[in-house]
């Protein structure tokens, strides 16, 4: 645990599984708050039951989840039954003695054990509660269990990814889970503040799919103003050509090229294919935009000849905006 840090003296109670809660809280910690993180034997947080070192599921094989330890690393641990008369008098004694409880249950499961706002201020006045959820509580969605892929669609992100033509794509990362463990730092932040100049706690609700949603406000303003829904385009961009991904040598290696200006265009065609500099399609972007499919296949029989770090650095040194698609080695063992 760390002694220091802008947070040092600040208590979290957390109570959160998977991501959302529990990645906020780390990320608290990292700033010196103490994590006091409960959890259920009866209902194990799914990540201490995935993605095992060396895939053994022997011995104290919870204790070995890589998603679960990232998750949780610098934080107390305390095993807790809810539904057990004494473990939840538990819970209220720890809330009365810290300055923050995080949870990501429903409304509904808050109310079951008497974890409402108005009841915890009766605990602890200035207690700010942190209530995580898929889609708030309010609304006819409010008491749904959600998880990142079904947030994320609902957000509207997956309706707008994918390529033309082709179904909604989603990452494989739970994406709304990390968006709204972020604003979750950023409102408590916010809370601390408030309570040292006003003395007074506060309830914040986080959406879960809300928080995406205010990532991608054109899909909203669209409509709003066009009456147009925003469609899927791939690696594409809708103003900028080239702006795509583009295959390079070696079995599944790519790069990331986009040339957001006449200058960055210029050294593009220059280092790749020279002897189109007076070819009408791709003289300005608006006309690369409207013969985007022509110069998309261009590109991507050049880049066939690169290595995609090389041509990297290659084309950055040119000022053009450009980056090699990494896996998980070459994350890890890359020269940067």
């Amino acid at each position: 645990m760390k002694d220091n840090g802008i947070l040092s003296g600040v208590r979290i109670v957390e109570l959160g599984q998977l991501i959302a809660v529990p990645y906020a809280t780390k990320l608290l910690s990292d700033m010196g708050a103490e994590i006091i993180r409960l959890e259920s034997a009866k209902r194990p947080d799914a990540y201490r039951l995935s993605a095992f070192y060396d895939e053994r599921r022997d011995g104290k094989y919870w204790n070995r989840a890589l998603n679960f330890n990232e998750q949780n690393r610098n934080k107390l641990s305390l095993g807790l039954e809810l539904d057990n008369k004494n473990g939840l008098q538990y819970l209220y004694d720890l809330i009365s003695i810290s300055d923050v409880f995080a949870c990501n249950f429903t409304p509904r499961v808050m109310k079951k054990f008497g974890l409402e706002y108005e009841n915890l201020q009766k605990i602890r006045p200035d207690i700010i509660v942190i209530s995580s959820t898929g889609y708030g509580h309010t609304g006819p969605w409010s008491s749904f269990g959600a998880i990142g892929f079904g947030t994320e669609a609902a957000s509207g992100l997956a309706a707008a990814t994918g390529y033309e033509n082709g179904p909604p794509a989603q990452p494989e990362i739970p994406y709304p889970d990390y968006t709204a463990a972020e604003h979750t730092v950023f409102a408590v932040m916010a809370a601390l503040i408030h309570r040292l100049k006003e003395g007074e706690g506060q309830f914040i609700e986080v959406s879960q799919a809300e928080c995406v949603t205010s990532t991608i406000p054109e899909t909203i303003l669209e409509y709003t103003a066009n009456k147009r829904i925003v469609k899927r385009i791939g690696n594409s961009h809708p103003n900028i050509s080239p702006h795509g991904c583009y295959p390079c040598e070696g079995q599944d290696k790519w790069i990331t090229i986009a040339a957001n200006s006449q200058d960055q265009w210029k050294s593009l065609s220059n280092l790749l294919f020279p002897e189109t500099g007076s070819d009408n399609r791709f003289q300005s972007n608006e006309s690369r935009i409207r013969n985007r499919t022509e110069l998309d296949k261009l590109i991507s029989s050049k880049t066939l000849s690169w290595n995609n770090v090389e041509l990297m650095n290659t084309l950055q040194k040119e000022g053009v905006a450009a980056g090699a698609v990494l896996n998980g080695k070459e994350l890890l063992f890359n020269e940067h």
